[in-house]
């Protein structure tokens, strides 16, 4: 415990607003005002995939409990669930009126719980993208 640095991750174009750690602790997602998320090797330093959907900041990054989907959120309204490997977007989750403020998975990762500052909190299905009734 030095508190030495020890890798310095250095890709995005903007300011780093967001990061979030796999569940095996083997890779690194990091969102930026640039827009996109970043998924890395946090030991070698590598960039493995850059995530690019949103059109404004990427503002949060939730990896799915058994670490196979990532999801962000963005300034822009809109949460994407990624398929990590491809770097595609498997579903876009667009209900809140204003931007969402945080996301939470089910530890069983059967849903996905967003906050907004529309003074909402949707709780969705991840395989259909639609809100839970």
């Amino acid at each position: 415990h030095t508190g030495q640095q020890l890798t310095r991750l250095t890709a995005h174009t903007r300011a780093v607003t967001a990061a979030a750690w796999h569940p095996d602790g083997h890779q690194l997602a990091t969102g930026s005002h640039d827009g996109s998320c970043i998924i890395w090797d946090p030991h070698t330093g590598q960039q493995l995939t850059r995530l690019t959907a949103h059109t404004d900041s990427v503002t949060a990054a939730a990896w799915h409990p058994d670490g196979h989907q990532l999801a962000t959120i963005s300034r822009d309204g809109s949460c994407i669930i990624w398929d990590p490997h491809t770097g595609q977007p498997i579903t876009h989750l667009t209900a809140h009126t204003r931007p969402i403020a945080a996301l939470s998975w089910h530890p069983g990762g059967h849903q996905l719980a967003t906050i907004s500052r529309d003074g909402s909190c949707i709780i969705w299905d991840p395989h259909t993208g639609q809100p839970i009734t």
